[in-house]
C-alpha cells in the first residue's frame, strides 16, 4: 500500500488560481438556474470592474432620481406631482441610464464570450442604447397589459422577454429582439417565470439597505441574462461558436 501523498508535494501547491472564465460555446438549448451561480463567479472573479461599474450605475440613477424629486411640486392632496423641470430630469435620467444599461450588458456579454470585461466599455453603448430604451418602453407596456388582466400574464411577458437587451445590444433591432426573444423563451417558459421571479426577488432584496446592494446585484443580473442569451443563442456579442461542448448543467429543467 502506498503511503498518503502531502499536498505539499503537489506539483500546483502553492500556486494562485486562476479566475473563473467560460469557454466559448455554442447554445445549450436551456434556461436554467445555473446562470446565477455562473454570473456570480464571473462578478467575483472580476470585482475590480464590476463593483466600480455597477457603483457608476447606482449613483447614477440615484442622483437623477434624487434631482427630479427636488423639482416635484406637492399637490393639493399631499401628493407629489411632476414640473416642467422634473419631466426634464426624468428626461435625461432615461436617456443616461440606458446608455449606462447598454455599456454594462456590453460588459456582460465580453466577459461570458471568454474575454475580460473592462470598465471602459461602461461609456460603449452610444450605438445601441436608442433602440433599448425602445426595446424597454415596449417592454414596459406589455407587461402593464399583462398586469392589468391578472399577475401571470404579466410575468409571463417579462420572463419572454427577458433577452431583448443582449439581443439588442448584439446589434438587433428593438422589434425584432423583442419576437426572438419571445420565439426563444416561450419554449423555456416554466422555467424560464421561474428565473425571472429569482432575479426579480434577488433585485428587490438588493433594495433593502438603501438600495446599496443594487451596485451587486445590477452586475449580476446583467452577468445572468448575458449567460442565459449564450445558452439560447451561442457566445456574446460578436464571438464565434467555436464548437465547443459544454458540460451538462446540475438541473436542467430549471
Amino acid at each position: 500500500m502506498q503511503p498518503p501523498q502531502s499536498p505539499y508535494n503537489q506539483p500546483n501547491f502553492g500556486q494562485p488560481q486562476q479566475p473563473y472564465a467560460p469557454q466559448p460555446q455554442g447554445p445549450r438549448g436551456t434556461v436554467s438556474l445555473d446562470v446565477i451561480g455562473e454570473a456570480w463567479k464571473l462578478l467575483t472573479a472580476n470585482t475590480g470592474t464590476w463593483v466600480p461599474a455597477g457603483l457608476i450605475y447606482f449613483a447614477a440613477s440615484a442622483l437623477f432620481s434624487l434631482l427630479q424629486r427636488s423639482l416635484q411640486a406637492v399637490g393639493p392632496n399631499g401628493i407629489p406631482r411632476n414640473t416642467p423641470g422634473s419631466l426634464i430630469v426624468a428626461l435625461v435620467s432615461l436617456f443616461v441610464t440606458s446608455f449606462l444599461a447598454a455599456g454594462l450588458m456590453k460588459m456582460a456579454l465580453s466577459a461570458v464570450s471568454g474575454a475580460k470585461a473592462e470598465l471602459s466599455q461602461l461609456g460603449s453603448g452610444g450605438n445601441v442604447f436608442l433602440s433599448l430604451i425602445v426595446a424597454n418602453i415596449l417592454i414596459g407596456l406589455a407587461i402593464a397589459i399583462g398586469l392589468a388582466f391578472c399577475i401571470v400574464p404579466g410575468l409571463i411577458a417579462a420572463a419572454g422577454l427577458m433577452l431583448v437587451a443582449p439581443l439588442v445590444v448584439s446589434g438587433q433591432g428593438a422589434f425584432a429582439a423583442l419576437g426572438a426573444s419571445w420565439g426563444a423563451l416561450s419554449k423555456h417558459l416554466g422555467s424560464a417565470v421561474v428565473l425571472a421571479i429569482v432575479l426579480g426577488l434577488i433585485v428587490i432584496v438588493s433594495l433593502i439597505p438603501f438600495g446599496l446592494g443594487l451596485i451587486i446585484s445590477i452586475p449580476l443580473l446583467q452577468l445572468s441574462l448575458a449567460l442565459l442569451y449564450r445558452d439560447l443563442f451561442g457566445a456574446g456579442a460578436g464571438a464565434q461558436n467555436m464548437g465547443y461542448t459544454p458540460p451538462p448543467i446540475a438541473n436542467p429543467n430549471f
